[in-house]
């Protein structure tokens, strides 16, 4: 049978060229939809290691210098941090208030604000160090209102307790090298994204206790690591960044000016909770020339910073969509043609024993066989996607990873292999309804 199946395709070759380029021209724009969508998804299900659930963002703001309101006694450096920490008192004590934390501008969630340092280690001959890596100042407060974990079971209470000693707290993503590795200039490209794909899964329990300097620090002044903790991501649709949290300091005077606060409420307190604060912004929560200005939640944050991306996902699925119509749409026209074609010869085939499951499978064979015909071609083409990095990318360099690629591509001829079918069943079952003796008088 696969030997007629072969001679019939190659009788009918100028048509079926056309139906192999059409396969092959679809099929790479299907896996690069298939890839773009598979990544998405790998990202997506990385977790935040952060829980924003009944947060909100609330930003302390000052009288302007020509408002007649202006109390004249608060002007200074010290006076406008001691207004601000009046506020947060106060905050915390509201009843409907779990926790209030100090955030650094860079360690809000769902912002795309980064602060990128270098750190080294102080305390071996062979350091370890990092060029790039983000840098979130929280203050122990902000461990707690995030829930934010260590890699090896500590609690957000331990961590922030780890966070009130000046200890350094790790992300485990972090990229660290050696500095004995970084002054050999023959280290290929190759070896470092290797190198930096290894950092992704490594352990980093290791360098619990180890000290490093920098991060703006004097270089005198080394600091512990006290924790290492899982990767945090700034958005849901980004991969995590390997950084680092140090300690923002409630007492210090520009910590305190130069934060945002995070606060957590209760869950029934939620959804008045924005209305009845911002209603008290020019009396409980003004102090000096100090008021609270802004409360947004981290879901408003979240739904209006990812709105750009979620739409884009959504359009790769549209056109997903599209592209699995419109095969079926038009295989089921390309092969209701073909197959009307050929009402004879089914009625023949039916006549000298042929079963329907046979016909089925010589139609449908016939389909599957052009789709393998094309797919070699289009895995060619899907690869000089993949080497010219005309794809898309989940870490820092573009991997070629083999298992990634073959999933994507064992997915991609599934879909059309099930469109083939799809097409060819309709026209097929229509014709071997036709009752034989009317089909051969027709010829």
């Amino acid at each position: 049978m696969k030997r007629k199946l072969l001679k019939q395709i190659a009788h009918e070759w100028r048509s079926n060229l056309w139906l192999t380029i059409e396969l092959l021209i679809v099929s790479v724009v299907m896996w690069y939809v298939v890839d773009y969508l598979s990544i998405q998804a790998t990202i997506l299900n990385i977790p935040m290691s952060i829980d924003t659930e009944n947060c909100f963002i609330v930003d302390l703001s000052r009288v302007p210098g020509d408002s007649p309101g202006r109390e004249p006694s608060d002007t200074t450096h010290e006076t406008m941090a001691n207004s601000h920490r009046a506020i947060i008192d106060r905050l915390r004590t509201n009843p409907d208030v779990e926790g209030v934390g100090l955030l650094s501008y860079q360690s809000i969630p769902y912002t795309q604000n980064t602060n990128n340092i270098a750190i080294s280690q102080s305390d071996s001959p062979d350091s370890l160090m990092s060029s790039y890596m983000a840098h979130r100042k929280m203050s122990p407060e902000a461990i707690r209102v995030l829930r934010i974990t260590g890699t090896n079971g500590e609690s957000p209470d331990e961590i922030a307790d780890i966070l009130s000693r000046d200890e350094w707290l790790l992300a485990s993503n972090v990229f660290l090298y050696s500095r004995q590795l970084a002054r050999d200039t023959t280290l290929t490209d190759e070896y470092w994204q290797q190198q930096y794909r290894n950092s992704l899964t490594s352990d980093k329990s290791f360098l619990i206790g180890a000290r490093f300097i920098g991060g703006g620090y004097h270089d005198s002044i080394s600091h512990r690591i006290g924790a290492v903790i899982p990767p945090l991501k700034r958005l849901e649709y980004e991969i995590p960044n390997g950084g680092l949290i140090s300690k923002l300091d409630e007492g210090n005077d520009n910590d305190i000016i130069q934060s945002q606060l995070i606060v957590r409420v209760k869950p029934e307190a939620f959804s008045r909770f924005e209305k009845e604060t911002l209603a008290k912004s020019s009396t409980l929560y003004r102090a000096g020339n100090s008021y609270l200005s802004t409360v947004t939640s981290c879901d408003t944050m979240r739904e209006t910073v990812q709105s750009e991306a979620s739409e884009t996902v959504r359009n790769f699925v549209v056109i997903m969509v599209f592209l699995m119509v419109s095969i079926f749409l038009g295989l089921l026209g390309t092969f209701w043609f073909r197959t009307q074609q050929r009402v004879s010869e089914i009625a023949i085939r039916m006549v000298n024993g042929a079963t329907r499951a046979m016909v089925f499978r010589r139609l449908i064979g016939e389909g599957l066989l052009l789709l393998g015909i094309a797919t070699p071609f289009a895995v060619l083409c899907d690869w000089l996607l993949c080497h010219y990095e005309m794809n898309n990318c989940i870490y820092g360099w573009d991997f070629f990873d083999p298992a990634r690629f073959t999933a994507t591509v064992a997915i991609t001829f599934t879909l059309m292999a099930l469109m083939i079918v799809a097409g060819i069943w309709f026209p097929a079952n229509k014709a071997m309804k036709t009752e034989p003796a009317i089909a051969l008088k027709d010829e």
